[in-house]
């Protein structure tokens, strides 16, 4: 009778209990470890709270739970409670399928200032993961800026954006819903340095920024031929553009910017000189918005960087 440990009770574990099984039937036992009382992993604490149906493959692994030759041992920390030297004296193999914990640190000044998260963070909160629930974001303020522009980022996004109803039939818990309900956010800026051939996000995804019950969408993609402002040396860039603004009111309007430049020089010339004619133009298709801007150009870096 074979012996394995896995360590780990995500998708990768799972699914190597899985082909255990499938190869060598009764013939293997397998125990399935996990720090968290629960298991199932980023399927349980990472995917979205409002997407279901992705959710809903922890099915396929309860199967393999629900097997006599397979256990769950919820609250065991390698390295804490067991060592690794002790699990290899106990078992014929041990498999480590962990993931990242954590979010790794990306060594950019601020990213330790009050209120700036971690995707691994944040996501975790609002989906009830035990290290994450003290979490407490502020979001109090009128906007907030989600770096990066995969799937986790438009989650994040999105998750920022809904109203309290439009998570029924979500597995959001109370404490992360409490605190949407009272946000105060009017714009989320969404951020990343790559063009649309190298984002990370689905178009489903994508699309469901434009089912948000309060928002209305503008997605744009243009090229556009700026002088940066150092060395002075002439670069055709791209620029995502997905607007989102409240329908009831605009002075109360989400927006999403995603901005694409491969090289950033300077915030000031070269993001200005990008949104001076843009912003306007889209001000003037939304007249009732036209204060929000000046015959100067668009008031975009108070709303960004203070």
């Amino acid at each position: 009778m074979r012996q394995i440990a896995i360590i780990g009770s995500g998708p990768a574990g799972y699914y190597t209990a899985e082909a255990a099984i499938k190869l060598w039937g009764t013939e293997v036992r397998v125990d399935i470890l996990d720090m968290l009382p629960v298991p199932y992993g980023l399927i349980r604490t990472g995917v979205a709270p409002d997407h279901q149906s992705i959710k809903a493959v922890s099915r396929r692994y309860e199967a393999t739970s629900l097997a006599e030759n397979v256990r769950f041992i919820g609250n065991v920390m390698v390295g804490r409670d067991i060592s690794i030297e002790e699990l290899r004296g106990l078992y014929d193999a041990v498999v480590l399928a962990t993931g990242a914990p954590h979010d790794k640190k990306a060594g950019l000044p601020g990213e330790d200032f009050a209120n700036v998260y971690g995707s691994a963070a944040f996501v975790g909160w609002y989906n009830g993961h035990p290290n994450f629930a003290k979490l407490d974001p502020d979001l109090s303020g009128s906007t907030a800026v989600v770096v990066g522009n995969g799937n986790v980022a438009l989650d994040v996004a999105r998750i920022l954006s809904k109203t309290r109803a439009e998570f029924a039939g979500s597995d959001i818990v109370g404490h992360a819903l409490d605190v949407l309900e009272t946000s105060r956010l009017e714009r989320i800026v969404i951020l990343g340095r790559r063009g649309p051939h190298q984002i990370a996000m689905t178009p489903k995804e994508l699309g469901e920024l434009t089912h948000l019950d309060r928002a209305d969408v503008d997605f744009r993609y243009r090229t556009i031929s700026i002088r940066f402002a150092k060395g002075g040396k002439q670069r055709t860039v791209g620029l995502h553009r997905l607007l989102i603004h409240r329908s009831f009111t605009c002075p109360r309007w989400l927006e999403y910017l995603l901005v694409h430049l491969g090289t950033v020089v300077g915030m000031g010339g070269p993001l200005a000189m990008i949104y001076q004619h843009d912003i306007r133009d889209w001000a003037q298709r939304h007249p009732r918005c036209h204060d929000f801007f000046t015959d100067q150009g668009p008031l975009w870096r108070d709303w960004l960087w203070q």
